[in-house]
Formats: structure tokens, sequence, C-alpha cells
């Protein structure tokens, strides 16, 4: 139940940084949790009602009253003066009454949830490895770009008035235009609703959820929080922390995980290798802290991996050298030449 509750916590935007770090772990631990995550991200997606429901509080009332008192040749009391005694058979009906209201409510969320139109019978899912990124053509027409370690579930078929997908980790997206059917990306705690456009999209479980756009229009909004929306056009970014959503410089190497072209002016050494991580099917460290305060300006585009890292160890006085796992790759200082973080060691 703990983990259940961790994860509520995450889609509703409330998970703290260590809770993050334990649920991304629980999800990395086996294919089953990973598994069990996606179905209880589409359960919680499901269990939003439709802005279009307004039941008829006295109707429902009546209906639910007369089913109680009508055995018993009680008049049905009115609901604003209504009392629940302490025991009794009548007691016992109301009980069960409110427990019917609260079933007819859950038949009603998921009769009307995205999940449960035709286009949701039969759910697809994709998921990527560490050192696995995937291309994938939906019914529509929209290509998507799946990078590593990411996730997409997806309908066979666009059957509905909406295209819905459900994101986890990071893809680039191509969505044909369809104006009567918006296309629309679940994703944790949010989602972005498109017509047609082309964007970038990161949803880790960890960390921060960042958009960037290259052609069109997107709508980028909190789940549950049709008041949260912000548009983003061709050359804007945005990113939504803490179900809170705000603008951002957009980052020239956005889509270097899909191009491997990458350009740094003028970055710390921490900014580049995370950077070159989202391409390269390696974790890169350093020995020390304070080489990642060091600076770097380069361009590198489809190189070698090895060429990359002995580039950047001329370049920062540097080594390089496996790590404790076999992707694992750490940076030394040399103790030749002046250190690149300007300190005397």
């Amino acid at each position: 139940m703990e983990t259940y509750s961790k994860i509520a916590n995450f889609l509703a935007g409330n998970s703290g940084k260590k809770e993050k770090e334990e649920l991304e772990e629980w999800r990395k631990a086996q294919p089953e949790n990973e598994e069990d995550f996606l179905k209880f991200q589409r359960i919680w997606n499901a269990g939003k009602p439709s802005a279009s429901f307004n039941p008829d509080v006295d109707k429902a009332w009546e209906k639910v009253s007369s089913c109680i008192f009508a055995k018993d040749n009680i008049t049905t009391p009115d609901k604003s003066r209504f009392m629940i005694p302490a025991s009794g058979k009548t007691a016992w009906k109301i009980a069960a009454a409110v427990s019917l209201v609260l079933l007819s409510g859950l038949v009603f969320l998921l009769l009307n949830s995205p999940l449960s139109g035709p286009q949701h019978a039969n759910l697809l899912s994709l998921e990527t490895s560490t050192h696995q990124k995937q291309e994938i053509v939906l019914s529509d027409g929209t290509h998507i770009w799946l990078n590593k370690e990411s996730s997409l579930t997806y309908p066979k078929e666009f059957t509905d008035s909406t295209r819905e997908v459900y994101l986890t980790g990071e893809a680039f997206f191509e969505v044909e235009p369809i104006k009567e059917k918006p296309f629309i990306i679940h994703f944790g705690a949010g989602k972005v609703q498109v017509l047609g456009t082309a964007f970038n999209l990161q949803a880790k479980t960890t960390g921060k959820v960042k958009l960037q756009v290259t052609e069109g229009r997107v709508k980028f909004s909190v789940e549950g929080k049709p008041g949260s929306a912000l548009e983003v056009g061709s050359g804007e970014a945005a990113e939504l922390s803490e179900s809170k959503i705000k603008t951002l410089a957009p980052d020239v190497n956005f889509l270097s995980w899909k191009t491997g072209e990458f350009v740094f002016a003028d970055k710390q050494l921490k900014e580049v290798l995370q950077t070159l991580e989202s391409y390269y099917p390696v974790k890169l460290k350093a020995a020390d802290p304070l080489l990642l305060k060091c600076r770097i300006s380069a361009r590198f585009k489809d190189q070698p991996l090895e060429e990359v890292l002995k580039i950047m160890d001329i370049t920062l006085n540097l080594s390089h050298s496996s790590g404790e796992t076999a992707d694992e790759i750490v940076f030394m200082y040399t103790g030749k030449g002046p250190h690149c973080a300007g300190e005397n060691l």
C-alpha cells in the first residue's frame, strides 16, 4: 500500500525529492513494477470526472430515498434536514444506499473516462531499455521518437473524438494535424494538448517536466486544473514543477538525444555530462566534485563516444577510466597543467 500511496502522491504532484527517487528505484527494480505504475497512471487519469458532468442532486436523492424508505412506509424526509439514525434496519439501508451511490460514481468515472471508449479497448505499450531508442508511427500518421528508458501507451486505433496517449520518459512528437480530433499526451500530473505540431516532451518520474516546441502551438496544463493551461509556441519552452507551469529559455541541445548534435558554449561540465548521457549509453561522473564546475565550449555531431571523451580530456586537462559498472566512465584531473576549475591541487 505504501508504494501505491507514493504513486498517487507523484501523480498528484505532491511528491518530494526523496519520494520521487524511491519511486524511480521501485519502477526500475523489475518490469512488473513499471507495468503496475502505468496501469495506476491510466486509472488515475481515468478517474477525473468530465467537465460536462452536472448531476441533478434532487432527483438523485429522490431515487435513493425512495429505495430506502418505501418498504418501511416512512415519509421521505427533506434532504436538508436528513439525519442518519445511530442504529436499526433503516440505518443499514442508508449505509447500503450510500455505498450504492459511491459505486455508481465509480461506474460513471469508468464509463466516462478517457480509457473507456472503443479506442482504448486494445491499448498497446512500447518501452525502451537503457541502450535503446525507438521510432513509431501511430494509426493517425503521428510520428513519435521515444528516448531510452521511456514508455508510451497508446490505442491501436483512434476511434474517439480525441487522440490520447500516455508518456513516461522523453519523446519527440510530430503530430498529424486533425482539427476535429485534438491529440493529448498524459504524463504524471500534467498533459499536453495539440492539433498538429512538433515538440519534445521530457516527463521522467523524477525531476521537472520540460516541453520545447519546434512547430505550431500546444497547450501545456496540470491535470484537473484547466486554469493552469499555458500556450507554448514555436521556438518556446516551458516547465512543469510542483503543479506550477512557467516559461523557460529554449535549450539548444533539447533534441541532442535524437540528432546526435551537441553545442556547448561555456557550459559547466555537470551540464555537459548530463546532456551527453541522453545520447550515449553511459553514465558519466567526475571523481572530484570540483571538476563539475569546469567550463567547456565545444561542438560534437555524430562522433564516437571515445572521440568525444578524448577531446574533453585534452581541453580540460583530464583523463577518464571505467567506473564501478560496465557503463560508467569517470573523469579525473591529470595533475598536469592548470586545473580546469581554477583550483590549485
